[in-house]
């Protein structure tokens, strides 16, 4: 548990940083430590994190918040996000409500393996635009 909780930390302090491709580095080794742990609130925090360094694109936000709140443990015991709920009001006021409505269906509906492809795809999208 101490390794994936201290990657998520270097993970924060590279994303506080600006350095997004040690940051994606960093929550994935988060995210390798605590599904070897099946460690459902640390993966899901990793994979919001993810998101995070993918950019803040509406779809992405409201697909993965969908996905990460049925995988959280308990939800009210789960680290403040601020970053995370900014992210998701914003997504919020871009989309129509059935837009929204549509893709946190999705999310709903969107296993494990699917979820992390998705989110490393939206964070190697973010990258490849930054270099």
């Amino acid at each position: 548990m101490v390794s994936a909780q201290a990657a998520l930390f270097c993970g924060h302090v590279s994303l506080d940083s600006g350095l997004l491709e040690q940051a994606q580095t960093n929550f994935e080794a988060a995210l390798r430590h605590s599904l070897a742990l099946k460690n459902r609130t640390m993966s899901s925090a990793a994979i919001e994190w993810m998101i995070v360094v993918g950019g803040h694109e509406h779809h992405d936000v409201a697909l993965i918040d969908a996905f990460t709140q049925l995988r959280r443990n308990s939800p009210g015991t789960a680290s403040p996000r601020p970053e995370q709920d900014l992210a998701v009001a914003e997504a919020r006021e871009a989309l129509t409500d059935g837009d929204y409505a549509a893709y946190a269906a999705r999310g709903r509906t969107m296993g494990l393996d699917n979820a992390i492809d998705y989110a490393r795809a939206a964070a190697r999208r973010r990258l490849h635009q930054l270099n």
